[in-house]
């Protein structure tokens, strides 16, 4: 997997562990290569309450989790 899409999964998995969900700002080939492959999957949800918000956005699938972390974990860390 290129490193630029192992990047953007990196980014969605920062957004996941502040809990929200990632919503990039344009729809760019990256994320629908990674949504294509399986490592991103497209969720939405409805949040009730005095508004009514509708909110889609881009979350880590298993897969797209296991490959992320095994790339993160063979990274250095910087000094």
């Amino acid at each position: 997997m290129p490193v630029s899409q192992l990047k953007i999964l990196g980014r969605v998995f920062e957004a996941e562990i502040e809990g929200r969900i990632f919503q990039p700002s344009k729809r760019n080939k990256l994320i629908l290569d990674l949504l294509q492959i399986g490592a991103v999957e497209q969720v939405e949800f409805n949040i009730s309450g005095h508004f009514k918000v509708h909110v889609k956005g881009f979350a880590l699938t298993h897969s797209g989790r296991f490959t992320y972390c095994e790339w993160a974990s063979r990274q250095k860390e910087p000094k």
